[in-house]
């Protein structure tokens, strides 16, 4: 080198030069551990000058921390005399460095080189592939513990991984999907499947929700739907890049389907008889409605008539049977076009959307009681009768479905008042006695609630002696708006809205303890009293039989002094229910009477069969013995009848003295009636309980 404006010469320079121009910090130490050198990089680090360092022992500069492995590396060098390299982290500095021992004869010299910057690197790449490592096992177990079927493809639709629930789904195990393509692993399956991972691959666009069909060998080749979903797998952070394979994600969706598919079934079907249910019903006839442009449509209301009697008697798996025969005799009679639905309990409805008129409406309800009047197959043979409701919207009319469903069920129950096992045509004066009835229903609920109901009692006159054994009573209803409701119209209404239970405890309870006190005042000559027992009531076996012995001993009367009159109907039917509950009241030592008598259509044998002790001849026999041949011959008859098993007769609707002449002659036993007394309050009946009316 030259030196500027100079003659060309060798550069000259110190040793302290020299050392102070390496980049690190160096100092030698002799073997007491003393500086004998100091560079100024090194006198930097300490943060002294190197003239205040030299003849210093260097552990006063170091933190007692790290003397040892230092002295120890120190040690070694001039042992072994080679260099030692140390990397150590001096906490006090928060320091990295990696310190080069070279022995000398009498010490050594050090190479501090800081590398703080290259450890902190070094940590966090060792902090981000544990991480990775971590995220990664965790990844794994996930997509291994996953309980939907996950997979990657590679660009040419081969199997690169596989969890375990997919390979289950699959039938195979994982091992056989590596290094296949899809398509060779599910050969019968859905080509959508294939399809879908070819437009990944192809477009790296997502593909979701696919529906796939198919068969594996995990069910035994049984079919099965899954539901899956396809991503485009790509380099991270390269949302554009090319696309590398494609993620699955697949779930069996079998089970599901099927239970959505039952749901759907049972939020439209009748479980019982797989019919059409109400809302289905009211759909269709609301379509049907909604496209009619001309022509008559007509809805069949039906229901069965005493279908609770089967159900009590014989059981409800009896009634199941029953309505599901009922179902299919219904189906085979209409038309294939017509709808058929079970709206609920033990009524049906028929949407005819094309008939002729009326009468073709009329026909085509009668054609359905005809087939329902034979007996249907059962064990043993089950015999029902319906009521059949029609309303017809033609092609002036405008109702909608809810309506004319209404209307139809309007004309029911009127085919029921009218008698049951007929057909009635829904007209607008229907629809007020409906609301009518409907509001009688709702008052009489309130009137048993808050007591408003009376007994009255109307006697029952011994035809040989002229005096009052025994009276009947009977329930009387004053509503403070409608005034007198007579009987003939809330006890129909009772019966068919279940509240006759309550009036029926109401009239036994006030009938047993009005007795008690008549046998307070009259003793010997207080009379028997009797009680209606509706069919419903009979029907609940066991429980009334319990009722009326509360209320006898609650009351104190002796079990001889009550009479329960129950109905032909009743007794016709003759179910178990029924048959076993006359039997127990019986044996509590409680008459029994046959009341309506002549007015049933049916044997007469079991009035040999159950215990019965009194016969009522109907009053509309009786009311007409004098002027109606074939009314004495039926009251004649039923007296003969009487007689001939050991059972007294009485005769109701006694108006006249001719009547009660005839009765007489007729060797009728007893008669109750106008002629003798209307129903009184207890408390106006007290002259005629001890008046002889000869």
């Amino acid at each position: 080198m030259t030196e500027q404006g100079g003659s060309a010469g060798p550069l000259r320079l110190s040793k302290d030069e020299v050392l102070d121009a390496v980049s690190d910090a160096l100092v030698a130490l002799d073997r007491d551990w003393r500086y004998v050198y100091v560079n100024s990089q090194a006198a930097q680090l300490f943060g002294r000058r190197p003239e205040d360092l030299l003849g210093r022992h260097i552990w006063t500069e170091f933190p007692e921390a790290v003397r040892e492995p230092y002295q120890q590396a120190y040690e070694l060098a001039l042992a072994e005399q080679r260099q030692v390299l140390v990397e150590d982290y001096i906490g006090a500095w928060d320091r990295w460095f990696e310190c080069r021992i070279h022995p000398l004869p009498d010490g050594v010299v050090i190479f501090f080189h800081e590398i703080t910057e290259r450890k902190k690197a070094e940590h966090a790449r060792a902090v981000e592939t544990q991480e990775h490592k971590d995220s990664r096992a965790l990844l794994d177990t996930l997509i291994d513990a996953a309980p939907v079927g996950l997979a990657y493809v590679d660009a040419s639709g081969v199997y690169r991984r596989v969890n375990p629930a997919l390979a289950a789904m699959n039938g195979r195990p994982v091992e056989e999907h590596l290094g296949v393509h899809v398509a060779e692993v599910l050969p019968d399956v859905d080509p959508v499947a294939i399809t879908s991972i070819d437009r990944v691959l192809r477009h790296g666009v997502p593909v979701l929700g696919v529906e796939v069909l198919g068969s594996t060998a995990a069910h035994d080749g049984a079919r099965r739907q899954w539901v899956s979903d396809y991503y485009p797998v790509r380099v991270p952070g390269e949302a554009a890049g090319d696309v590398l394979g494609a993620g699955i994600a697949v779930r069996d969706v079998t089970e599901q389907r099927r239970t959505e598919s039952l749901l759907v079934e049972r939020a439209t079907r009748d479980p019982l008889t797989g019919l059409p249910n109400r809302a289905v019903f009211l759909d269709r006839l609301g379509h049907a409605v909604a496209r009619r442009s001309g022509g008559h449509l007509a809805v069949l209301f039906l229901d069965l008539d005493r279908f609770k009697v089967v159900n009590d008697s014989l059981g409800h798996a009896a009634g199941d049977e029953l309505l599901r025969a009922v179902a299919a005799r219904i189906v085979a009679t209409v038309r294939a076009e017509d709808t058929v639905a079970r709206l609920g309990g033990d009524e049906f409805a028929v949407l005819c959307e094309r008939v002729d008129d009326v009468g073709d409406a009329i026909r085509r309800g009668e054609r359905l009681l005809q087939a329902l009047a034979a007996p249907l197959d059962g064990s043993p043979a089950l015999h029902v009768d319906a009521s059949v409701g029609i309303a017809v919207a033609d092609r002036h009319g405008h109702a909608d479905a809810v309506t004319l469903l209404r209307d139809a069920d309007t004309a029911m129950y009127q085919a029921k008042a009218d008698g049951r096992r007929r057909v009635r045509v829904f007209e607008e004066g229907l629809r007020e006695r409906a609301v009518a009835r409907h509001s009688l229903e709702r008052r009489l609920r309130t009137a048993l609630a808050a007591d408003q109901l009376q007994v009255h009692y109307q006697p029952v006159v011994d035809l040989r002696s002229g005096r009052v054994v025994s009276v009947e009573a009977l329930a009387r209803w004053d509503d403070a708006e409608l005034g007198s409701v007579g009987p003939e119209d809330f006890i129909a209404v009772a019966e068919d809205s279940g509240l006759i239970h309550t009036l029926g405890a109401f009239v036994l309870s006030t009938a047993c303890a009005q007795r008690a006190e008549w046998a307070r005042v009259l003793g010997p000559a207080a009379p028997r009293v009797a009680v209606n027992v509706s069919p419903h009531q009979l029907l609940r076996g066991s429980a009334l039989v319990r009722q009326v012995s509360d209320s006898l001993g609650r009351h104190g009367v002796q079990a001889g002094a009550l009479c329960l009159e129950i109905t032909e109907s009743s007794v016709i039917a003759e179910t178990e229910a029924c048959t076993r509950a006359v039997r127990e009241l019986h044996a509590l030592g409680v008459e029994m009477a046959v009341d309506d008598f002549g007015t049933g259509y049916s044997s007469l044998s079991y009035l040999t069969r159950l215990p019965v002790s009194v016969v009522k001849a109907d009053r509309s026999f009786v009311s007409a013995i004098t002027d109606d041949l074939e009314s004495i011959h039926i009251v004649r008859a039923v007296v003969g009848l009487a007689h001939g098993l050991g059972l007294r007769t009485v005769a109701e609707g006694a108006e006249h003295e001719s009547q009660v002449d005839e009765l007489v002659r007729m060797g009728c036993d007893q008669a109750q009636g106008y002629l003798f007394s209307r129903a009184l309050p207890a408390d106006d009946l007290q002259d005629v309980l001890t008046h002889s009316f000869w």
